[in-house]
């Protein structure tokens, strides 16, 4: 049997090509803001051999600095005294 398209089928596509760039744009955003919050942590001065783990690399500490930078920063600086 020979499948035409109609509207339908044409609106499903738009819908699943947009929805495949929507995801894309989300994955590059949060490997730009990852690689940023990296830079950011080095500018600081902290070094993530001195760090122990780097925050890149998905340990404890990753998600630490995520959601706590200002907190492990301080921590790191305590730390160094």
């Amino acid at each position: 049997a020979t499948h035409s398209y109609d509207a339908r089928d044409a609106e499903e596509l738009y819908v699943a090509v947009i929805a495949k760039k929507q995801l894309h744009m989300i994955r590059q955003a949060t490997a730009q803001a990852l690689f940023l919050l990296r830079w950011a942590l080095l500018l600081m001065g902290v070094d993530s051999s001195e760090a122990g783990t780097p925050p890149i690399r998905y340990g404890p500490s990753y998600f630490f600095i995520t959601f706590f930078p200002s907190q492990w920063s301080e921590e790191v600086k305590r730390e160094r005294e």
